[in-house]
């Protein structure tokens, strides 16, 4: 589900390993379970138009013969407040409240996809790592005050583009998982729209996974280093987020200055695995 994915396409090559990305096993007695799930937001004229998407793939135990493939998509409910506008495909955020969007339990969905076979628990160790990319630009700042600039918040993920009071767009990405947090170097960010990307790529999934984690961030094709560099695990993600929150922190109550034309966001695991 990770389409475009550049950072972890170059760590992949880096290490010469070809995987699929965002899943987890769960075992039974002959087969096992494979899932995995994503949120994708754009910006369609006047509406925001988000979907979760969630796979499994359900294999015969001791060869990993696939069985069984399953996919399944969920238009979710957004509500847009006043301090938000929608025109021309862009959301233009000005500091104040964001786009909130409802989500179903992702839980309960693959269990209903395999008839009660595959039910996970709450959380889950972070097995493949987590990615979060927005099509956007910033607003300069001009004011005496730090800009925290979020651009997406979950219960277990949040991902930012702050900037230092009176900086212009002198910008750095940081994200946070299960509370680690990863900070970019500081760059100069542009009045055209830019991919910012934040990912957490765990070094050996699906093999043994060692729960350290390579940190890296990006701008279209520029990478940008991360501090720390590594982090180590495991981390633990939610299975049960209720809410996306985009351009919005509830935890801080800090809104984003600048326009969006679209945000992906893939936890990077699911379900409580089978090794």
């Amino acid at each position: 589900m990770r389409n475009g994915r550049k950072i972890g396409l170059i760590f992949i090559l880096l290490f010469s390993i070809v995987i699929p990305l965002s899943t987890t096993f769960a075992a039974s007695e002959e087969y096992t379970y494979e899932s995995n799930w994503a949120i994708t937001v754009d910006f369609i004229k006047t509406q925001p138009v988000a979907t979760l998407q969630v796979e499994v793939w359900k294999y015969q135990k001791d060869s990993l013969t696939l069985l069984d493939y399953m996919s399944s998509s969920y238009k979710l409910t957004c509500q847009v407040p006043s301090s938000v506008t929608i025109k021309n495909s862009t959301a233009t955020f000005t500091g104040g409240e964001g786009i909130e969007c409802a989500l179903p339990s992702v839980k309960n969905i693959v269990s209903n996809m395999t008839n009660g076979d595959y039910q996970p628990p709450d959380t889950c160790s972070c097995k493949t790592g987590a990615i979060v990319q927005s099509k956007m630009t910033l607003t300069p700042n001009k004011s005496n005050v730090y800009w925290q600039n979020p651009i997406a918040s979950m219960e277990s993920i949040a991902f930012n583009a702050f900037i230092p009071a009176d900086s212009g767009l002198r910008t750095r990405l940081q994200m946070t998982v299960d509370g680690q947090t990863a900070v970019s170097t500081l760059f100069a960010g542009q009045s055209y729209y830019q991919l910012y990307e934040g990912s957490f790529d765990e070094l050996n999934p699906y093999l043994v996974p060692l729960y350290t984690y390579f940190n890296l961030f990006a701008t279209d094709s520029d990478i940008l280093s991360a501090s720390p560099s590594i982090m180590n695990g495991p981390l633990f993600i939610s299975n049960v987020e209720k809410v996306l929150h985009i351009g919005y922190d509830p935890k801080t109550g800090s809104g984003l200055h600048g326009r969006m034309k679209s945000l992906f966001v893939d936890p990077g695991c699911f379900g409580n695995g089978g090794y």
